[in-house]
């Protein structure tokens, strides 16, 4: 179409200029160019005045016509094929520069449903009998990720208390060959996420004396933590680098020559809430006594912390671990907020273990909560508590009440406390 048009364009203007031309040769040969030169005949002979009239108004109207078309014609069509496929067209502005009609509706792929025609109005393309038929897009949903955005961003509750404090890490840089080679760990699988970075399940080769490959787990460090960050990560873990007790979880080995910072842990078979909760048979599991070996195990292994002068930050069964022969250890891998957020209250970017806290470890007010440091005698409180989640097969304490009663009736008002055990074993009366 495009072609026909300029063609057309073209024959008009050419017969423009003939008549032009025709009508300048006349009036040349009607009047004398000057006095004294010979008349020139004309070869075309004279023409009357109402043929020329005539012929210059069909050739003014026939161009108006061309130029109307060529600019009309286009247009149309394009918002014809615009109309029916359901897309927006591009066009130039004035300063040559490509805009949409409507930038809003704008889209990489059709609305649902849509039958597009192939089939452009007017523009001489070829025909396509068959038309594409897209169907409807699966809805896409975001992976769940088990709350590890807020896990990665929210801290322990010990964290402020700890940076108001002068720690010293020059003890675990002193000797450059303690760091473990970092070719000889192998990941297997990611089992959550901390405030720091990652925790990864995996092996270590000749990390141990007794065994060629042993099950260990990494705390990762992320390589953009800050200076704090660096200082926290290595100090909460201090206990169990100085320690070795067979109820606390030790530090096997750490890589500390360059980024990210790794530390090795002990690997434990699960937590011991999580082991709890999954033990189906209560009557047997009282019966056997494992209530109160298991009972005696975290009391062995917080012993030992006190007695070395440290506490423990979270003291819960979820930071209690059960290893293959059922021995309960203490520990912390830094993941429990990510695996039990209902065991914590979240506020202002602190994870608190509210149900677990003592009265003395919190201050609070209408408007704010403060922590105070951990003390030994919190760590005795925290531990009548996972008496009572050891009989009571992981349920959660305070189960009745939200996290903000648990606040006001246990911790402010004082009014509240846990109700005993359901379950009866030989020493109920005594606890």
């Amino acid at each position: 179409m495009f072609d026909k048009l300029q063609f057309i364009a073209a024959f008009c203007q050419t017969l423009f200029l003939l008549f032009c031309s025709i009508f300048s040769l006349h009036l040349v040969c009607a009047v004398p160019l000057s006095e004294g030169l010979d008349e020139i005949p004309s070869q075309m002979g004279s023409l009357p005045g109402y043929a020329i009239f005539l012929i210059s108004a069909a050739a003014i109207l026939l161009l108006g016509y061309v130029v109307i078309g060529c600019v009309c014609c286009p247009n149309h069509n394009i918002k014809a094929l615009s109309y029916q496929n359901g897309f927006t067209v591009s066009r130039l502005n004035e300063n040559n520069s490509l805009q949409f009609e409507n930038p809003s509706e704008f889209a990489i792929f059709p609305p649902h449903s849509t039958v597009i025609d192939l089939q452009p109005v007017g523009l001489g393309y070829p025909s396509f009998e068959d038309k594409v038929t897209f169907e409807p897009l699966p809805d896409i949903l975001p992976r769940k990720l088990s709350g590890q955005s807020a896990a990665c961003s929210s801290r322990p509750a010990h964290f402020r208390a700890l940076l108001k404090n002068k720690v010293s890490l020059h003890d675990w840089f002193d000797d450059p060959n303690s760091n473990f080679p970092r070719d000889q760990l192998q990941y297997i699988r990611e089992l959550g996420c901390g405030w720091f970075g990652r925790v990864v399940e995996g092996e270590a080769s000749h990390i141990t004396n007794t065994e060629e490959k042993t099950p260990v787990l990494v705390k990762i460090l992320r390589e953009e933590a800050s200076p704090s960050e660096h200082l926290h990560f290595l100090h909460e873990v201090r206990p169990y680098r100085d320690l070795s007790h067979p109820n606390v979880v030790q530090l096997l080995g750490r890589c500390l020559e360059s980024d990210p910072f790794l530390l090795i842990m002990e690997h434990s078979t699960s937590d011991l809430k999580t082991f709890l909760i999954q033990h189906e048979n209560k009557e047997s599991f009282i019966k056997n006594g494992m209530p109160l070996q298991m009972a005696c195990n975290i009391a062995a292994g917080l012993k030992c912390l006190h007695e070395n002068g440290f506490t423990h930050m979270d003291l819960a069964a979820h930071n209690c671990f059960v290893c293959k022969d059922f021995t309960v250890k203490v520990g912390d891998y830094g993941i429990s907020f990510d695996q039990c957020r209902e065991d914590y209250y979240c506020l202002g970017g602190i994870a608190l273990p509210i149900r677990w806290c003592s009265p003395e470890t919190l201050q609070c007010t209408e408007a704010t909560i403060e922590t105070k440091e951990i003390t030994k005698e919190a760590n005795v409180w925290a531990f009548g508590i996972i008496l009572w989640e050891i009989f009571e097969l992981g349920k959660l304490p305070y189960e009745e009440l939200t996290n903000e009663e648990v606040l006001q009736k246990v911790l402010i008002e004082k009014t509240t406390q846990l109700s005993p055990p359901s379950c009866e074993f030989p020493v109920k009366k005594e606890l």
